[in-house]
Parts: C-alpha cells; structure tokens; sequence
C-alpha cells in the first residue's frame, strides 16, 4: 500500500514492456503480490499500471503475470484459497472481486472516500476495509466489512485512527496499523473493542506468525522490521536497513517455509544507480537474508500474500 516514489520513468518503461508481452495463466499460485503506479495522464485523469503476479513457493524467482488491471489505482489487495483476487481502487472509490480467471471481475462495494486498507475473513466470507476520510476537517480512518454475498457493509467503529489503515485477519482478530497513528491495534471479529498492541512511529503492513505467535510489522519511519509478541512481550528488531530508501514496503511470514519474506528496494544494476524493487526471506532471528527475485513491479507493490492467508 506504500508507494515508493523516485524511481523514474526507466521503471516505468520497463513495466509498460512487460505488460505488453503479458501472458495469463489461469492456474493457483502459492504467493501473490499487486502492484500498481502512476503512468502519466490522458485527459486530465492520472492513468494507472496495475496487476497480479503469482509465483509457486519452489519458484519464487519467477512470477507470473496474472491479471493485468491497468486502469485502476491500487492501494491494497487480498486473495482467497481458491485463487479469487479482491482489490480497492481509489479512483472509482470501490473495492472489486475478480475469479481466478480474471475473466469475471464484479464490483463487491463503492462510496468510499479512499478505499486504503483490505482483508479477508474468509471464514464469514468478509472483507474488512480500511476508508480514509481526507476530505473532512479531522482526517481520520474508518474500519468495516462487506459481505462478499449479500454485499451489504457495517462499519465496525469510526474516529479512532489517524489514518485508514494496513489490515490482517488471524485466528479470529483483526490487526490493524494506523500509519500516522503510530500504533497496531487488534480487534477480536466477536468483540469490536480495539486494543493496542504496540506503538511504532510509522506502521506499514503486518503480519502474524503463528508458529512463533509472534506480530511483525514494518516501520517506514524507522527503516525496520520489527516483531513482538502477541501477549505484548518481547519486543525486537528483526532487520534495520542502513539505506534509508530500502525501508520494506511489503511483507508476510510464511509457515510452511517458516520465514518472512519481504518486499525491498535493492540496485538494479541493468539501471546503473537505480533502485528496483526486491523480494526477501528472512528468518525470524534476523538471519540468513536472501533475494530471491527483483522486478520492476516490485518497485511499486501494494501488497504481498500467500493463498488463502
């Protein structure tokens, strides 16, 4: 959901090439990630690049492109287990639903102001929502949910964050980073009380290590990863980046490979100084940091998922 600015129209070429030669295969992936960027403007209205790239967990130096969804302003995303894809997109101010061929794309809930944060409770076939109320005279986030059925939306409680908000569904609770807020919150999907988990200064995405029970989060502010328990103990710094354009713009933990595999930018050396975007693991004590692929649409992820997570 974090735009990284500054990467110049060499980048933007090269995504505008790859989406030329865009191929879609209609199978389940293992990870997933959206990107979208700014490609300019046609009549007054910013144009925008945007897609679904998938990749097999005994494959993750090369995805797939999936879904090509230039036209729409992404800022967050979900996928289902059976390889749905959900999006926001600000600039019709929606959240839309396409199936795992991408043929069918269908407009789950609109009226946003700006539709930032997105999850999915696949258990009570929810999406929980993040709107971010810029336009009123206390800017602040309001969190709720849509049926994906019914599509009727409630909103869950208003005027307690700063900003919209980076959300992740869990064992039956809802974590949310309030980006400006400087705090994560949790909520449990029965009991709509926030509580907080820990204070930061600038929270991007989270996610849950079940394993571990561990939450870990990034810190565009602090150029860091860092991670605390879920009973409020053992806070800890999982990776401090010295570049501080490297900050993480996405990650997850995964279970299966028992590591977090992040989203960075490192050089691009077919770009001579520039930066382009990097997909990482790294294990939960801060060791072994590997790249495993870098791309071009990395450099403006929204958002990297694992199937059905």
């Amino acid at each position: 959901m974090c735009t990284i600015y500054g990467y110049g129209d060499d980048i933007r070429r090269l995504i505008s090439q790859e989406n030329k030669s865009f191929n879609a295969r209609f199978v389940l992936y293992d990870v997933y990630y959206c990107s979208s960027v700014g490609a300019g403007s046609m009549n007054g209205q910013q144009t925008y690049q945007s897609g679904f790239y998938g990749a097999q967990k005994g494959n993750l130096n090369h995805f797939d492109k999936i879904l090509d969804l230039s036209g729409y302003a992404i800022d967050d995303c979900a996928v289902d287990s059976k390889g749905n894809m959900y999006w926001t997109d600000r600039l019709q101010k929606a959240i839309f639903k396409a199936d795992v061929t991408g043929k069918k794309i269908e407009k789950i809930v609109s009226g946003f102001d700006i539709p930032i944060g997105l999850a999915l409770d696949e258990k009570h076939q929810r999406l929980y929502w993040a709107n971010w109320l810029q336009k009123s005279s206390h800017k602040s986030g309001v969190i709720g949910y849509t049926d994906i059925s019914s599509k009727k939306s409630t909103i869950v409680f208003r005027n307690r964050l700063r900003s919209g908000g980076h959300l992740t569904v869990s064992d039956g609770k809802l974590y949310i980073s309030d980006l400006f807020g400087g705090k994560i919150l949790k909520m449990d999907l029965k009991d709509p009380v926030l509580r907080t988990v820990a204070t930061t200064k600038q929270a991007s995405q989270v996610t849950i290590a079940k394993k571990y029970e561990d939450l870990i989060w990034g810190d565009i502010a602090m150029d860091s990863i860092l991670a605390i328990g879920l009973n409020g103990y053992d806070r800890r710094v999982i990776i401090s980046f010295k570049n501080r354009f490297a900050n993480p713009t996405s990650l997850i933990f995964d279970d299966q490979l028992d590591k977090l595999l992040f989203v960075s930018p490192v050089v691009n050396k077919g770009l001579g100084s520039s930066m382009i975007g990097g997909l990482h693991t790294i294990g939960i004590d801060g060791m072994h940091v590997k790249l495993l692929y870098s791309h071009s649409t990395l450099s403006f992820i929204q958002r990297l998922m694992i199937r059905g997570k």
